[in-house]
């Protein structure tokens, strides 16, 4: 798909190799092609297109973009948001694997040059650097937009002092801090994504 120059390819395969993965990345980079995945449910925007296993159903049709690694996670929020009357522009979830052939930067990028778009959730993960990419990126990109984040697991950080859980929170701090610095609201708790974000809509520019 990516030697026959195809422009989106999304992924939803779970447990490829590595070096499978490194291999299709570079092929995508090659050809200039937009590689979402593996393990990624993939894209929707409601009522108009949905590609992969997203269940389209459960996006009311809105001015929130999300990003995000978390498929359980992504198909909650949408739900909560719906309780606030709050809706989805697009979604694209992009996997939760390792490596992944695309990082949040093209999606922020894509939902900050699209006027349907008024706002954007990033759900992100503990590990991997894209929310440090993404830190750097909004440094220099000024934007009126406003941008809001959360990590699953970052609960713990609070209450957990366990040496098992310790660098894994000290990732999510730094994360949140690194975003935060560049202006990106941070989420509190996965229970209260709609409640945040519907406060977070209403506030005056």
């Amino acid at each position: 798909a990516i030697k026959a120059k195809i422009p989106l390819i999304i992924c939803p395969t779970n447990h490829v190799p590595y070096k499978d993965v490194l291999e299709m990345k570079q092929l995508a980079l090659k050809y200039k092609v937009d590689l979402i995945g593996p393990s990624a449910p993939g894209l929707v925007t409601p009522d108009q297109s949905v590609a992969g296993t997203v269940p389209a159903h459960l996006f009311n049709k809105g001015e929130i973009g999300i990003v995000s690694r978390s498929s359980s996670l992504t198909y909650e929020t949408v739900q909560q948001l719906a309780k606030f009357k709050l809706g989805v522009s697009s979604c694209a979830a992009i996997g939760s694997a390792v490596i992944l052939g695309t990082g949040f930067v093209p999606i922020v990028d894509a939902f900050l040059k699209d006027n349907k778009t008024k706002a954007i959730l990033i759900i992100g993960k503990a590990s991997g650097e894209f929310e440090y990419e993404l830190a750097t990126y909004l440094k220099k990109k000024k934007t009126k937009k406003k941008i809001a984040l959360y990590i699953p697991g970052s609960f713990s950080k609070r209450d957990d002092k366990t040496q098992v859980f310790q660098n894994k929170n000290d990732d999510i701090l730094k994360k949140e801090k690194a975003l935060e610095k560049v202006g990106v609201y941070i989420l509190q708790s996965a229970g209260s994504i709609g409640e945040e974000m519907s406060k977070l809509m209403s506030e005056k520019e």
